[in-house]
């Protein structure tokens, strides 16, 4: 597996911190998002050339990966937190 990828898998965690079902929908789909993002990043990773660019390309994915996790976490938050609000 790429490198790139690996932080990308920190988007899963929100999965597993939801509460009711429908957040754990909203953390899965955002899951899937970042895997796919994971795996363009190390599709145009390979595809570039010089190791001064594959450097920047992965620390680039990290941030762009811990960004979607962080969205995904605080969306998940709130649809867990909207849904005990009204029950």
């Amino acid at each position: 597996m790429h490198p790139a990828i690996w932080p990308y898998l920190i988007g899963l965690l929100p999965i597993f911190l939801a509460r009711t079902w429908r957040a754990r929908w909203v953390a899965i789909c955002f899951g899937c998002v970042s895997i796919a993002c994971g795996v363009m990043y190390a599709w145009i990773i390979h595809h570039s050339s010089g190791a001064q660019s594959e450097v920047q390309n992965i620390r680039s994915a990290a941030i762009g990966a811990l960004s979607i996790a962080l969205v995904s976490a605080v969306v998940t938050y709130l649809v867990d937190k909207n849904h005990n609000m009204k029950t």
